[in-house]
């Protein structure tokens, strides 16, 4: 070798070195691939020099130096995409790690056995050789190896980010469960306190009137909303097990938007909001579980008047578009932040959680009509122009393709008049002293005349005895359940058993599949009020005045 040679190459390996140090940080990459371009100079003589780096799921960059203008940059780019699609192939074939050698070069950057992108350059009239090849290649492969650890540092920061955000999420999930169970704490147990307060008060001998009649009223409405916090809870246990099934048939959504406000009105006139219902009597039959449509319209005109102030209006409107029943429920409340909009219809999520909020409730309400608007094949939406601006949610339910127009089944109500049930004789069956004794005065006060059992062999004693107009049984009782109770007298009876209707605490519909193989003819779930129960034993005992065959939920809410 002689000595130019020698120091030529000498002077190479320094280059190569110094490039190498280039590399040596992830701190401003951009800038040290553009350095790294402007020595190779000094390894591979060009006129034009550009990196392309092509990574997975990235769009792929260009470097370049410089003073590269932008005219020159859109054709290296298409050169380098261009050559970088042919070296990958080339590479395929036959294993070639350099494409070129008239007055440029494309050198691949393969890093870990990856293409990474390529390294090009372009000379003048002068051929390259197969030295600048071998010297291109020492800077691609540096190249290759700085892009590979640029783009592991990338995922693994990505992952860490990810992490992070997992980690965020279920301590944000864990502290909306904590305040949620906390909410559930305090929200079931305001309703027994009234309801034990009042009973105190009651046992005195000298209550007045007034004060019994405020007492009883205090009572209801614990119940009531006892039991509808019960409820929501269950049908949130339903819809995350999947096992909430939907009761679908052709309902009429004005008619059934009419029954649910007329149930509210009383609570609104209580702040003095107006409602008013502007509805599309045209409107297409819908497919839909009416009590469950029900519990939509009711859930959203209720979270309405929560959040009105005193004297607020409440608009309910019902309108067909595209093949869509749209029902809006607008107010005039407090409106919602931006920043709660998002979260709105999240399970555990309050926009104010803490002790001293305004408002009561578990905050659970809109999950659910987020969760059956979607089991019936639709969408929701809230919209508000922020704090003390009212709000707007939208339903967007598909109609039916039925020409003709189908009244909802009315859920069992009914006035309660004198002697409705005069003459029949009901077997009722319940270990819950208390709730045979409630529903015994109920049915008594209609005319009936009422045999208890507390237990299943004790109802197989009466039936011995005599044989009643309607059967009322508890599905869970301590020995024999009721099931069992119902499969024995069809055995026994067979077409001369007693229609019969099972009582039930469990999630709404949950035995009914199960109750209905078992003989009986209905299920009643529990709370039921007086007018569904008398109801349904007119229905079972064969009375005119009766609807036949309706299934029966009545829980002090839809």
């Amino acid at each position: 070798m002689t000595q130019r040679a020698q120091a030529s190459e000498e002077s190479a390996a320094r280059t190569l070195y110094d490039i190498a140090q280039v590399l040596e940080s992830a701190e401003d990459s951009d800038a040290r691939v553009v350095r790294v371009l402007t020595r190779l100079r000094a390894l591979v003589p060009y006129e034009r020099c550009a990196v392309l780096e092509a990574s997975p799921g990235r769009a792929p960059r260009l470097f370049t130096l410089s003073e590269t203008t932008e005219a020159e940059r859109c054709e290296l780019l298409s050169a380098t995409t261009s050559l970088l699609a042919r070296v990958l192939e080339e590479r395929s074939q036959s294993g070639n790690i350099a494409s070129g050698l008239g007055n440029y070069l494309a050198v691949p950057l393969v890093g870990l056995q990856t293409v990474v992108g390529v390294l090009f350059v372009q000379g003048s009239e002068m051929a390259y050789e197969e030295r600048d090849v071998q010297r291109l290649s020492v800077v691609a492969a540096t190249l290759a190896a700085y892009f590979s650890m640029l783009q592991a540092a990338a995922r693994e920061s990505e992952r860490i980010r990810q992490l992070e955000q997992a980690q965020q999420a279920a301590e944000a999930a864990s502290r909306a469960k904590d305040e949620f169970l906390a909410l559930v704490s305090h929200e079931l147990r305001t309703p027994l306190n009234t309801i034990l307060a009042w009973a105190d008060v009651l046992r005195e001998k000298d209550v007045r009137e007034a004060d019994r009649l405020r007492a009883l009223e205090s009572i209801e409405r614990s119940v009531r909303a006892e039991a509808k916090l019960v409820q929501d809870l269950l049908d949130l246990a339903c819809i995350a097990k999947a096992t909430l099934r939907l009761n679908l048939r052709a309902v009429d959504p004005g008619e059934l938007i009419k029954n649910t406000l007329r149930s509210l009105r009383r609570r609104a006139a209580q702040k003095a909001i107006q409602i008013e219902a502007l509805l599309d009597e045209s409107s297409a039959p819908l497919i839909a579980d009416p009590d469950r449509l029900g519990q939509i319209v009711l859930n959203l005109v209720t979270n309405a008047i929560k959040f009105t102030p005193q004297g607020g209006r409440i608009e309910v409107r019902l309108e067909r578009k595209s093949g869509l029943a749209r029902i809006q429920v607008t107010d005039s409340g407090v409106g919602i932040t931006k920043d709660v909009l998002p979260h709105l219809f999240g399970p555990f999520r309050q926009a104010d959680s803490s002790s001293t909020r305004p408002h009561g409730g578990l905050g659970v309400g809109l999950s659910l009509v987020k969760d059956l608007v979607e089991l019936h094949g639709g969408k929701v939406r809230a919209e508000s122009r922020g704090p003390n601006q009212g709000s707007t949610f939208t339903v967007e339910l598909p109609t039916s393709d039925v020409g003709a127009r189908a009244a909802e089944p009315a859920s069992a109500t009914l006035v309660a008049q004198g002697g409705a049930l005069a003459g029949v004789r009901v077997l009722l069956v319940d270990d819950d002293r208390d709730i045979c004794e409630v529903l015994q005065f109920v049915l008594e006060a209609q005319g009936a005349a009422v045999t208890i059992a507390g237990s299943a062999a004790e109802a197989l004693g009466a039936l011995e005895l005599s044989m009643p107009d309607v059967l009322l049984s508890d599905l869970a009782m301590p020995g024999q359940s009721g099931f069992d109770l119902m499969r024995a007298i069809v055995a026994h009876s067979g077409p001369a058993a007693p229609p019969a209707a099972a009582l039930s605490a469990y999630a709404p519909g949950a035995n009914r599949e199960r109750a209905l193989a078992s003989g009986f003819r209905m299920l009643l779930d529990k709370p039921i009020s007086p007018d569904a129960l008398v109801a349904a034993v007119l229905s079972l005992a064969g009375s005119p005045a009766a609807r036949g065959g309706m299934r029966v939920n009545e829980s002090g809410r839809r």
